[in-house]
């Protein structure tokens, strides 16, 4: 399948390692107009391109923050093809189901009856254990841990190598630091939390 990155940084170098190692055929990349693409990265033109791309062309958003969904979601509207990314040297378990337009990079696990929603990230080496649910938009970053039956709402960030104990829920739009360990819910629109445990940032 020919496939177009929307993004021009280092997340869209990975991307394109995965879409590779993952048989898909990756033509360019759309960048912001007046911006270079990353070494390695072939750009096309900005996202204005894809409105008028061919029918047979599927997209992938690798770029970070509110932008992503944004785009995610424009393109879905308009009927493009999102297809997950998942690196050969990820474990998914065959019980697990990962939505459209997701990301599951290298040494990634998601197990048994675990949910990655759509667009969203699960990065080098994170585990997603059984159970859990991770919500659209969303990034489980390099290293994380989310420990059985946890849940993870929209546009939410779990930092590199934090770890969420069994069973608890994260909010929509929440970002947990780097190294955090979260002990207790997290509301939506909880802000930023870090430490061990986990506290608010005030």
């Amino acid at each position: 399948m020919k496939l177009v990155l929307i993004g021009g940084g280092g997340h869209a170098r990975v991307a394109t390692d995965v879409a590779c190692a993952a048989a898909f055929q990756v033509i360019g990349v759309l960048t912001l107009e007046g911006t270079v693409a990353a070494p390695g990265l072939h750009r096309l033109g900005d996202d204005r391109w894809a409105e008028n791309a061919a029918e047979d062309i599927a997209f992938h958003i690798a770029v970070g923050g509110n932008r992503r969904a944004y785009l995610f979601e424009r393109l879905a509207a308009a009927g493009r093809r999102l297809p997950a990314l998942i690196s050969p040297t990820s474990f998914v378990s065959p019980s697990a189901i990962i939505g459209d337009g997701a990301l599951v990079v290298h040494q990634a696990t998601v197990n048994a009856g675990a949910s990655v929603g759509r667009n969203a990230i699960v990065n080098t080496a994170a585990t997603i254990e059984h159970d859990c649910s991770v919500g659209d938009h969303s990034h489980i970053a390099p290293g994380a841990v989310l420990a059985g039956g946890v849940h993870v709402g929209e546009r939410s960030l779990v930092g590199t190598r934090a770890v969420v104990l069994p069973g608890l829920v994260i909010g929509d739009d929440v970002t947990i630091g780097a190294g955090a360990v979260v002990t207790r819910p997290i509301p939506s629109c909880g802000g930023i939390w870090y430490g061990n445990p986990a506290r608010r940032q005030e």
